[in-house]
Order: structure tokens, then sequence, then C-alpha cells
């Protein structure tokens, strides 16, 4: 008897070291399947908003596509695509920007950001939320990152400025087209192996400070600005541009070789629900059970041949 419980203790124990944890993570088909704070990752492509007020959120795009937005208005959200080829992208088409940051406290992480086909944002930031972009490719008719407010503190960190052509083919750029557009004093960090494929830095006439003032760099990070030269007046504000040249580490940054531009994605039907990370679930509880069983005909082999002396 004493021989049969500890066979049962040590299987229990073979199948609490080897069992693969299934993600916690729930499926989004649709924009309103949010319906709460807590993990979630898209199923399949996905349109609509996705509004952040309170409570802690991660999305995983997961390869797929938001064609949409995401408006920020509080709360903890941190936006991620664990997909091997990083093909998760957040779309605005025609709705303007495509994350709209207005409080909360935000990271951006491996994702790619369209703002919209006319004249929109990728990233569009007001008020004083905290905000980190990393490993991101930031795009958009207008503007990659568009930061409005001195209290806004705004980390950009080994991100792609890309240029709005590879990603929107035959779609008119803003006269206002660039990486980074500045007003009302508001200041970036640059940090890590940024990509200026877009070299253009924009402000407007209520950004007082100098670009060498309004951009904080990192370590190793150095950043030349050419002489600031007005681009005219667009509603009412005065624009200027000036062309940034940005070295990390003694390697300067240099537009990217252009890649084919692809037609711009619009809404479509939803296809079948992406089953790839269930199939992987799957697989990992086969070798899981694979595992257990072989140590427990281990574990019978050995209390067997101790009966047997």
């Amino acid at each position: 008897m004493k021989k049969t419980i500890s066979l049962i203790i040590a299987i229990a124990v073979m199948v609490a070291m080897f069992i693969v944890p299934v993600s916690a993570a729930e499926e989004i088909l649709a924009v309103t399947d949010i319906t709460g704070e807590g993990e979630w990752e898209l199923g399949d492509d996905i349109t609509g908003t996705i509004n952040i007020a309170d409570g802690e959120y991660v999305i995983d795009l997961a390869g797929c596509t938001l064609t949409g937005q995401i408006v920020i208005t509080g709360g903890d959200l941190t936006v991620i695509d664990s997909s091997a080829d990083k093909s998760g992208k957040i779309d605005a088409i025609t709705l303007g920007d495509a994350i709209d940051i207005k409080g909360g406290n935000v990271v951006l992480d491996g994702i790619t950001v369209i703002g919209a086909h006319t004249s929109g944002d990728a990233v569009f930031v007001e008020g004083a939320p905290s905000v980190t972009i990393k490993n991101c490719v930031l795009t958009a008719g207008k503007v990659g990152l568009d930061a409005t407010s001195a209290d806004a503190e705004i980390v950009v960190e080994n991100t792609t400025f890309a240029d709005f052509a590879d990603y929107a083919e035959d779609q008119p750029k803003d006269a206002r087209n660039g990486a980074i557009e500045l007003r009302a004093n508001a200041s970036v960090t640059l940090a890590g192996a940024n990509q200026f494929d877009v070299a253009t830095i924009i402000c407007r006439s209520t950004q007082t400070t100098s670009f060498e003032e309004s951009f904080e760099l990192g370590e190793k990070v150095t950043a030349t600005f050419a002489e600031k030269t007005s681009i005219g007046n667009h509603g009412g504000n005065d624009y200027f541009a000036t062309t940034i040249t940005y070295t990390f580490d003694g390697t300067t940054s240099t537009p990217s070789t252009p890649s084919t531009p692809s037609t711009p994605s619009t809404p479509s039907t939803p296809s079948t629900p992406n089953n790839n990370n269930n199939n992987n679930a799957d697989t990992g509880d086969f070798m899981s059970l694979v595992i257990v069983v072989a140590a427990a005909a281990l574990v019978v082999t050995v209390l067997s041949k101790k009966r047997a002396f």
C-alpha cells in the first residue's frame, strides 16, 4: 500500500514539473469581446475602436490587424505582438489617429501602427500620460508621433519611423508629413537604435523650445538638427520643419531600402479564426503527456526492481 501511495505521489510530482501552462489571454474576435481588464489576444483581424478608461490591460495582436483605433483615457495598457514575424498592426485607414493617448500608462512593444491614410497620426499624445514606444514601426499620412503636451512623459526606443509610401500605395501625404511633431513645448526621449526612414521633425509655433531642447537623448545617442524652415500655415497655425541626423553607438540612422508598397487594407468579412495558438497548446499538452507517461513507467520499473530484491 505504501509503495502504491509513493507511486501516485511520484507521478503527481512529474505532472507538476512537466505540464505546459496554457495562456491566460482571452481570444478577441470583435472589439466588443473586450469586456473588462485582463489579457486579450486577437484571434482574427477585427474592425472598430477599443476604448480603455481604467484598469490593467494587455492586448496581443498575435499577427492580426485591428482596422480602427485604440483610445486611452486612463488605466494601464500594454499592446504587444507575439507573432514570430511581427505582422500584427493597428491601421486607422480613415479614422484619424491609430492610437490616441489622453491619459494613463501605455506601453507599445513590437507592433506596427499606421495612422490615417490622409491626415492622421500613428500615435497621438495629449494630457499627462506616461508612454513607452519600443521595437515598433510608426507611419502615417501625417506623422508617426504627435506630442502635444509638456506634461506627457514619452520614451521612444529602437523604433522605426517608416516612409508612409511603403504602407499606403497612391495615398497622399499631408504637407506636414514627418516622423515626429512637437507642440506646446512637448518633449520626447529618444533611446536606442531608432531608425528615421523619414527624417523630418515638425513643430508648431507653440513649440517655443528649440529642437535640441525638445529631445532628451539616451545613452550612446547623439542627434543633430538642420536649420528649421517654414512649411506654411495650416489651420491657423504656423508650422516649421527640420531634419534629424540620429546616431546610436557610432552608427547613423539611414533610410532603409524601400519595400514594394502594399495596397491599403480595407475592412473585410472575418475569416476563419486563427487556431495556431490552440494547435501549439495541443502539441505542448501531447508532449507533456508523453513525458509524464515515460516518467511514470520509469518509477514503476524502479519500484518493481526494489520489490524483487
